[in-house]
């Protein structure tokens, strides 16, 4: 090497190898002059020379010679390449390099090569930016401007795009077309987010600007980065050089969908924060309205809040959920009414719905772990409690106190609160003659107060607080003082026992004045008892009468034993008279139900307790006289008592029993009810009714303890029938049944009982029920002769007669008779009837029935020859078995009916003059017949009918006892009222419709101007005449006095009658005239008096007096020869003078 090349340094030897750099040649190589062109490529070369030089001798071995330069030129026609190239980088995958065609040619050496594509851009698209931050779906419009121009003309533009690339792998591809028409977008790619019609192009001079308006959709999960590409392109469709931006990136999202809860606020009724301390429990009014608040956020974010409809909020209430009401700001607010009972109650909210209700994709809620608000309900009101006075002998109850007016008033009482107390308590006192407005009535507006207040309010639960220096020197002898107090707890209960205004409903009346003495009034005990006895379970009142001139209400305690002191504390009551209650001690077994207090006067009472005694009474005082006893307590000390009060003594009833109302056989047939013998069949199912009593009162059980049951057994053949009710009162009615298997008899005991009596009672066993099992039916019979025949004349009394055989007993009631007619074999329909067989007498198993009884055809049937009538009975035994055997429903009884009819007839009519004057009185004689089969009775009424129709009646006959084939004469006396021919009948039993007509009939003649019937020329006729009247009032007193004294209405009338019919019966002219006009003939006509009392036909006048004997004996002697004729009858004739001999011989003279 030469010295300049060694001036220039070289390497370090490697190896033995030195090696040198000719920096410095580069300023000489470009300072030189090209001296040499390749022809065939044109290029221009420069010669470098150079040698190596040493100052040395050295072998110098020059291993190679390294020449590196840099040729840079341009090449043309890369324009596939280029678009290539950005194809590939809009496609979102930029290639590391492009291919540009190359040939080179050397015979050593190496070669690198670089280069790029240098252009002027056709179409610009310029730098964009995108919203800063995080986009999330809260109603915000976003926005993404681009700016687009073309190298020579902007109109060259035909479309517009933006699109993104989210990490997601969803695409957004928007596009803007018709620039110079305002645009037309469009949106597609797989990602829901579509441009908004606020979306807008316009030219500013320079460029296309295009305002991209959309918002973040739910339907969007969160997406970490967006890749956004803006291109410009021809109408060819090229465009090369896109803009690029970036959503989102390290720390932060592009799209965040995500929402939190980031707070959370409980508050009381009282707007009250509930807070979250594990050192304290918050309490709350049970039942009352807790307001619930909070916000919610989108994910990570401090301020992004979603819109209202983009979320819902629920919180879980103590495990169930409670939504809430959605707000614009994010924020939530509910109210939840808490438990009415004591609770703890949890709230933890959570988001129930991410995005709307439409639907969202992705959304979760991201809240972390929050803490849990705990609130307890407080359902018990604190207690004011221990109100008391300080005093001589120690802290006493300041109700009913007396206090000494010169000393002011000082009392503290006790506050306490299961839960926590409040801020303050208040004292109210009112002091008569000093507060009040003169009427002596506590009223409130008159109270004066004194506020303390409470140490750690929300916290404490008990305290003791004291009020002092109360002025009741003013207050008049034995004056009263009113205290009551206010306030609440923590929950906003108020005191319970605090009191209210006035006497009667304070916490506490004090008396101020100087202790007076006390006395029990003994003349005012009173207990109320069922029969001496207390019924335990049931209420009782016990009164008793005190004297204080303090007032019956200062006293403390007034104990009463019941059981006397000495059984205490059995049967042990204490009144506070002050408060008008009553307590009882552990093992008092007494129930207490209310106290009354009634004034005597100004100075004394009568207190009346109510109680019942508990069915865990000791049994051990049951049955022995138990004597009350009565303390009096005030201020500790006993200031009266009396011991056993004989006025007051009382048994215990703690046994029950049961009664039997009536038992009753529910199957068919049914026996008679009883309240302790039933009689039934096998197979027979009887109900019981009855009620539960107490054993030793007979009281009634008015309340029926639970669990208490009836039971009723019976046994037989060793098969028991029972039955088991539960009781819900005290009345019952249940059912058992008759095994088949039992046997008949006339005494099975049913045992009663009742089970699971409480406490120590017990049950008295009812053993009064029995039955009378009997399943054999009763046998009718009817005795001779009974029923055999009827006979028509006498079917309103038919004379019955049965015979029932019975073992098991028959009922002492009447046996139904039923019958039914029947004509050709058929039933007259209706014409049946039925009626009762009264009872008569039993004998051993013989049952005897009997009674008359009318089977008189219903409906007016006439019974005719050949009918027949079917008989048949009912009846039952006392087991409810029916009638058997003859003359029962299965075998009816078919007596011969013998046809018997009473038919009066009118056989003969006489007319003592058919051809009268004007006013002329007529004699009508008529002869009636019975042409029938029996005796009867008819009424025979003379009448006229009137040319209007209408019959005017005249005299009338009732014909008794008419035998058949007899005949009977009555007479009827009638005026000749007008001329002409009078419609005459006779009418029978009043009937208007049974007429017969008299003939011949009368014809009366019309006035005559000369002569008359007392002319001189009728001197015979009036002769006739009168022997007739004559002969006709001698016949008709001799009639009258067929008719009984009895048959007389009027005893005066009958008495008048009979002496003028005396009188003229014995006068002579009474005989009847032989002579001139005399028509009647003897034995063939009879007359009656004016009361219509008939004689028999043709029966001659008494010739003498019938000799003097006894009416029985010449009754007696008459029915011997006339056994046929009535015995009034008889006597009739007897009356008006007949002899027997007489009677007799008319009969022979008149047969049938």
């Amino acid at each position: 090497m030469d010295g300049t090349t060694a001036n220039h340094g070289h390497s370090p030897a490697v190896d033995g190898v030195y090696y040198k750099e000719f920096d410095y040649w580069l300023s000489l190589i470009q300072n030189s002059t090209a001296d040499y062109t390749d022809a065939t490529t044109g290029r221009v070369w420069k010669t470098v020379e150079f040698g190596i030089s040493s100052t040395q001798n050295m072998n110098v071995d020059i291993k190679s010679i390294t020449v590196g330069y840099e040729l840079t030129e341009n090449v043309t026609g890369l324009g596939p390449q280029l678009y290539d190239y950005h194809a590939a980088q809009l496609a979102g995958s930029i290639p590391p390099s492009v291919d540009i065609p190359l040939t080179f040619l050397a015979d050593k050496g190496a070669v690198g090569l670089d280069g790029g594509i240098l252009h002027e851009r056709m179409i610009e698209n310029l730098p964009f930016t995108v919203p800063t931050g995080t986009m999330y779906p809260a109603g915000e419009v976003y926005s993404i401007v681009t700016k687009h121009d073309h190298l020579t003309n902007d109109d060259l533009i035909d479309e517009i795009s933006l699109n993104g690339e989210a990490t997601s792998g969803e695409t957004i591809l928007w596009s803007v077309t018709d620039l110079t028409s305002g645009g037309t977008f469009a949106s597609n790619g797989t990602a829901p987010l579509d441009l908004l019609p606020s979306s807008s192009v316009t030219h500013d001079g320079t460029y296309w600007v295009v305002t991209w308006d959309f918002e973040i959709p739910w339907l969007i999960d969160d997406v970490d980065d967006i890749d956004w590409t803006a291109r410009a392109v021809n109408g060819s469709g090229v465009g090369l050089s896109p803009a690029f931006a970036v959503s989102g990136g390290p720390g932060k999202n592009a799209i965040e969908n995500d929402l939190q809860i980031d707070s959370f606020e409980v508050r009381d009724q009282f707007d009250r924060i509930i807070s979250i301390d594990p050192n304290r429990d918050f309490y709350a009014e049970g039942g009352s309205d807790i307001s619930i608040s909070g916000t919610v956020r989108f994910q990570d974010s401090t301020a992004a809040r979603p819109l209202t409809d983009g979320y819902s909020v629920g919180v879980d209430f103590s495990g169930t959920d409670y939504l809430m009401s959605s707000h614009d700001n994010g924020s939530f607010s509910g109210t939840i009414t808490l438990p009415a009972d004591s609770s703890l109650s949890t709230l933890l909210p959570r988001i129930v719905r991410v995005g709307p209700a439409s639907g969202s994709f992705g959304t979760d809620d991201v809240t972390g772990p929050m803490d849990t608000v705990e609130v307890f309900s407080d359902v018990t009101p604190p207690v004011a409690d221990l109100f008391q006075v300080l005093t001589s002998n120690g802290l006493l109850d300041a109700n009913g106190h007396v206090w000494d007016p010169n000393t002011p008033l000082q009392v503290s009482l006790v506050i306490t609160d299961g839960e926590a107390l409040g801020d303050n308590l208040t004292l109210h006192y009112w002091r008569e003659g000093v507060d009040d407005d003169g009427d002596g009535i506590a009223q409130e507006s008159e109270y004066q107060s004194i506020t303390r207040p409470v140490s750690q309010p929300g916290i404490s639960k008990e305290q003791q607080i004291s009020f002092f220096g109360i002025d009741v020197s003013g207050v008049p002898a034995n004056g009263k003082t009113s205290l009551y107090l206010t306030g609440t707890d923590w929950a906003s209960h108020p005191f319970d026992g605090a009191g209210t205004s006035g006497v009667d409903s304070d916490k506490a009346t004090m008396v101020i004045g100087i202790d007076a003495p006390t006395t029990i009034l003994e003349n005012e005990f009173n207990l109320d008892t069922a029969n001496e006895h207390l019924l335990v379970g049931q209420s009782h009142t016990l009164t008793i009468g005190i004297q204080d001139e303090n007032g019956v209400h200062t006293l403390d305690d007034i104990i009463i034993y019941l059981a006397g002191q000495q059984s205490a504390p059995t049967g042990e009551i204490h009144i506070d008279p002050r408060e008008g209650t009553a307590t009882v001690p552990f093992g008092s077994f007494v129930i207490v139900n209310d106290v009354t207090m009634n004034s005597l006067g100004d100075t004394a009472s009568t207190i009346a307790v109510t109680f019942e005694l508990e069915w865990a009474f000791p049994a051990a005082f049951a049955g022995n006289w138990l004597m009350p006893a009565i303390h009096i307590v005030d201020d500790t000390q006993t200031i009266a008592n009396v011991n056993n009060i004989g006025e007051l003594r009382w048994k215990m009833d703690n046994d029950l029993t049961v009664e039997i109302d009536m038992l009753h056989d529910l199957s068919e047939p049914l026996s008679n009810s009883s309240d302790s013998k039933l009689y039934l069949r096998k197979g027979d199912i009887f109900s019981l009714t009855g009620s539960v009593l107490y054993a030793g009162s007979g009281a009634p059980l008015p309340t029926v303890p639970d669990g208490v049951q009836f039971y009723a057994s019976m046994s037989a053949n060793g098969i028991i029938s029972d039955v088991t009710v539960d009781l819900v009162e005290a009345y019952f009615n249940t059912t058992m049944l008759i095994p088949v298997g039992y046997p008949s008899t006339n005494s099975l005991p049913v045992i009663i009982d009742l089970l699971n009596v409480p406490g120590q009672g017990s049950s008295i066993t009812n053993t009064d029920v029995t039955i009378a099992i009997d399943s054999t039916p009763p046998v009718a019979e009817f005795p001779t002769g009974v029923l055999t025949t009827i006979e028509s004349d006498r079917i309103e009394a038919v004379d019955v007669r049965v015979n029932v055989l019975e073992s098991g007993g028959m009922p002492e009631t009447p046996l139904i008779i039923n019958w039914v007619y029947l004509r050709g074999g058929l039933n007259l329909p209706d014409s049946g009837g039925s009626a009762t067989v009264d009872f008569e007498s039993v004998i051993g198993e013989l049952w005897l029935y009997s009674a008359m009884v009318n089977m008189t055809p219903a409906n007016d049937y006439q019974l005719q020859e050949g009918d027949q009538v079917a008989i048949w009975l009912e009846g039952a035994d006392l087991a409810g078995n029916e009638l058997f055997g003859e003359g029962t429903a299965d075998s009816p009884r078919s007596p011969r009916i013998i046809i018997r009819v009473f038919l009066p007839e009118l056989a003969k009519v006489e007319i003592d003059n058919l051809n009268p004057e004007l006013h002329d009185d007529i004699f009508i004689q008529v002869t009636i017949r019975n042409n029938g089969s029996t005796m009867g009775s008819v009424n025979v009424t003379l009448v006229e009918e009137l040319d209007d129709g209408t019959l005017q009646v005249y005299d009338s006959h009732s014909l008794e006892n008419l035998a058949p084939s007899n005949k009977r004469v009555v007479g009827f006396a009638w005026e000749a009222w007008d001329s002409g021919k009078p419609d005459l009948y006779i009418m029978w039993d009043e009937n208007p419709d049974r007429l017969t007509m008299i003939n011949p009939q009368i014809d009366v003649k019309g006035e005559e101007t000369d002569g008359g019937i007392f002319s001189s020329g009728s001197g015979g006729m009036i002769i006739g005449l009168l022997a007739i009247l004559a002969l006709g009032v001698a016949v008709a007193v001799g009639a009258m006095f067929l008719r009984q004294k009895a048959d007389w209405d009027d005893e005066e009338e009958w008495e008048e009658v009979e002496a003028i019919a005396t009188q003229m019966l014995d006068s002579p002219s009474a005989a009847p005239p032989v002579g001139e006009g005399a028509t009647l003939e003897v034995g063939q006509s009879a007359t009656t008096s004016s009361h219509g009392v008939e004689v028999p036909a043709d029966a001659p006048l008494p010739e003498q007096s019938p000799p003097a004997s006894s009416e029985e004996e010449w009754l007696a002697r008459a029915k011997e020869q006339l056994p046929d004729w009535p015995d009034e009858s008889l006597l009739g004739y007897k009356a008006n003078g007949w002899t027997v001999e007489a009677l007799v011989e008319w009969k022979e003279n008149n047969p049938e």
